[in-house]
């Protein structure tokens, strides 16, 4: 299932090598050009995370059998887990791209030491205790931790936790299609 849910990697690198460019002119041209970027680059980011996990989630079962066989039917709830780190990956490269745009690359030394740290701490007690299923939601709860809650513990990296949230919120695209 991990194999499934890792495919989809490659779509927020070759959006962040396409938008980066883009970016960090306008972080010399004009401030509010430069955080819409940065703010379509994430809900962009967000709206393809959904647009992968929701088929899955649906159609799980059937992607698992067509693809290991009916030996492999309880590799569906790791999948249910894994395929939500997507959507923390998706806007963890988003927010890799305005750190480093801003200057900030010791934090994501830091962020990254920390995301270590805690999923390191959660497999040992998950596995222990629910199994695989517990290796992936180690791994998911690392990620979260890693990618949206660090930027809570740094003062300079609130600006990208509050894009996140609108991000994971779809709060731009239900503006813009209200508007519409």
């Amino acid at each position: 299932s991990s194999r499934i849910s890792l495919a989809f990697l490659f779509v927020p690198m070759a959006l962040g090598r396409s938008t980066y460019s883009l970016i960090i002119e306008a972080k010399k041209n004009n401030v509010v050009d430069y955080q819409n970027k940065v703010k379509k680059l994430l809900n962009t980011l967000a709206l393809l995370g959904y647009l992968i996990i929701i088929p899955i989630l649906i159609l799980a079962p059937f992607i698992i059998k067509t693809l290991y066989g009916q030996a492999y039917l309880q590799a569906i709830p790791v999948l249910y887990v894994q395929i939500f780190s997507i959507l923390f990956i998706f806007l963890g490269s988003g927010r890799n791209i305005w750190v480093i745009t801003e200057n900030l690359s010791k934090f994501l030394f830091i962020a990254d030491l920390f995301g270590l740290i805690v999923n390191v701490l959660l497999n040992y007690y998950f596995i222990k205790h629910f199994g695989v299923v517990g290796a992936a939601t180690a791994t998911l709860i690392s990620y979260i931790f890693t990618y949206i809650l660090m930027n809570l513990f740094y003062k300079k990296t609130i600006t990208i936790l509050l894009y996140q949230i609108r991000a994971l919120m779809l709060i731009d695209l239900f503006i813009y299609l209200r508007k519409n």
